[in-house]
């Protein structure tokens, strides 16, 4: 399914397709997660399916995404790009928006996160990569979800950001040199922790995020930038 995908993909860019347009062709391996939604079959490993050579040659970014809640995987691809904003879809509309690498919305995975306010976070993760701080605590974190009722519900956190050392990557016979930085934050009623493995052009290459209480935590890695 997935090698299919990726040829669709490159039919599509030669004859000229707008990006758009390919955000309805990426897999649904994603599928069935949405509580009382039929999961849809079995969709084939990626890491069994994918080679260095297929996402080379793909026209669009890539991401794979494994979902701890679920336990399933998929591959998501960029659809549009809104400021700094990067938003990713799969064929059946489930989607991500990341911001520098920082989810910062999610549609599809049942308990979704609305929105979130990032700029405190994505400066203390400057700061750390910009070597101006060893650890930064205090930065505060807002996410919006929505209750039964489809009304709006914030939640704040107050989180600290560190280190964990410098890490080589290895994701599809390519090899990344990262700083693995982590970033703890702590509510009323619960705490995460979300890790990042960042290379030296600011790209993340890899990270765990937390979704939230029900969604849990989504597992990414991106493939082709």
């Amino acid at each position: 399914m997935l090698a299919g995908l990726l040829a669709l993909l490159l039919a599509l860019s030669a004859c000229g397709s707008q990006k758009s347009e390919l955000g309805t062709l990426a897999t649904g391996a994603l599928k069935g997660l949405i509580p009382g939604q039929a999961a849809a079959p079995a969709a084939p490993d990626p890491r069994q399916v994918l080679t260095r050579e297929m996402l080379d040659a793909t026209p669009v970014p890539v991401l794979l995404v494994d979902n701890e809640t679920s336990g399933r995987s998929g591959t998501l691809i960029a659809v549009a790009d809104n400021g700094p904003w990067r938003s990713w879809r799969d064929a059946e509309g489930l989607g991500l928006n990341f911001r520098a690498g920082l989810l910062g919305r999610s549609q599809g995975l049942g308990e979704d996160l609305v929105s979130a306010d990032l700029d405190e976070p994505l400066g203390a993760l400057a700061a750390l990569l910009g070597g101006r701080a060893g650890r930064v605590e205090g930065a505060v974190r807002v996410h919006r979800y929505l209750d039964g009722e489809r009304q709006e519900v914030t939640r704040s956190f107050v989180c600290a950001y560190g280190v964990a050392g410098a890490e080589t990557l290895s994701l599809f016979a390519r090899s990344y040199a990262t700083r693995h930085l982590v970033e703890t934050c702590r509510g009323p009623d619960l705490e995460f922790r979300n890790d990042y493995w960042i290379g030296g052009d600011g790209t993340v290459r890899k990270s765990r995020q937390w979704v939230g209480p029900e969604a849990g935590y989504l597992r990414i890695e991106q493939l082709r930038p």
